[in-house]
């Protein structure tokens, strides 16, 4: 960035380091892992709230660790609920 002078906003664009914080974009990703795991929700909705992480850890690892987490939980959360 210094040596070449390109634009910080570039590197990331390039780099595709972009955050996703677009609900549009993760609210779809939570919903198929949730048909996918219809098991593990049942028993979410039980009171094993360690679960949890799993279906959070999920929406991120299929976004390659881009969603932007604090985003994600409450999304989980709300779609679990």
């Amino acid at each position: 960035m210094c040596k070449d002078g390109i634009d910080p906003k570039q590197i990331v664009e390039d780099k595709g380091l972009i955050q996703i914080t677009d609900p549009d974009i993760i609210i779809p990703i939570i919903d198929k892992i949730i048909a996918n795991n219809k098991e593990n929700v049942e028993k979410y909705k039980n009171g094993n709230n360690k679960l949890f992480g799993f279906f959070v850890g999920q929406v991120l690892k299929a976004t390659s660790g881009k969603a932007n987490p604090q985003i994600v939980n409450k999304l989980v959360k709300d779609r679990l609920s």
